[in-house]
């Protein structure tokens, strides 16, 4: 089951610190790490031969400034990582971040971004990878998270040895299609809970919150008994949560 708080509601970094960083990069992680996040949250997907890539947008278009538009699922994991991004950051694979992760003592939030046709690929893809290069240690310490209820539910009943939380925004959780949901935590919008009430709802064991960038907003949702926090703004977060 995955760690819950101890004395405080934990920080993670949105796509790491993207503040100053291309996101989803090992840059913008090591930054992370040294403005005091106790996790990162990323993205991945799978490329064309089979392997898991962290980045978030289907097209490179975004994050090469119109530069390059192909899809990465139309590249092969090793053809996306030669992309030189901003500040000469680079696609990092699943492995490297894996191997990154490895000593740092980081959490890591793997968000799965697939749709239901592709789900499987993604899945098998990060299962081979976590299994083949994470320590047992390391292990202890990823949350594989998903908007793709599908992709949630195989990999439940696969018996992941990870922990899954069921991402939703204020729409789906309006409509209360988390509660559907087999996943052990429950990732919502911060919005989500602007009214009273208890965040550990329909018998989630864990409850982390996105994307919350006001420092007052996470100081009342960590009163309210939320697990961890998702931000772009780490370090001013980080230090309203010290009190």
């Amino acid at each position: 089951m995955w760690p819950s708080r101890v004395d405080r509601t934990w920080v993670y970094g949105h796509r790491g610190d993207r503040s100053q960083s291309p996101e989803n990069t090992l840059l913008a992680f090591e930054r992370a790490l040294a403005k005091g996040a106790d996790g990162i949250e990323f993205d991945v997907q799978v490329a064309a031969n089979g392997k898991a890539v962290v980045f978030h947008d289907s097209t490179l278009e975004r994050m090469t400034a119109g530069a390059d538009s192909r899809r990465i699922a139309k590249l092969s994991a090793e053809e996306a990582c030669s992309i030189v991004l901003d500040q000469g950051s680079a696609i990092p694979s699943l492995l490297e971040v894996l191997r990154w992760a490895e000593g740092n003592g980081l959490f890591l939030n793997v968000e799965l971004k697939c749709s239901e046709d592709d789900s499987l690929r993604l899945l098998s893809a990060v299962e081979r990878e976590i299994q083949q290069c994470a320590s047992a240690s390391l292990q202890k310490r990823i949350l594989v998270s998903s908007f793709c209820f599908p992709a949630i539910r195989e990999a439940m009943n696969r018996r992941w040895p990870w922990p899954l939380a069921q991402l939703v925004d204020k729409e789906d959780f309006d409509r209360g299609v988390h509660a559907g949901s087999p996943s052990w935590g429950f990732h919502p919008h911060f919005s989500c809970f602007e009214d009273d009430g208890a965040l550990h709802t329909q018998g989630h064991s864990f409850v982390n919150v996105w994307t919350v960038n006001d420092p007052v907003v996470a100081h009342q949702l960590a009163q309210r008994g939320v697990d961890g926090v998702i931000t772009d703004a780490i370090a001013p977060v980080r230090a309203a949560l010290r009190g």
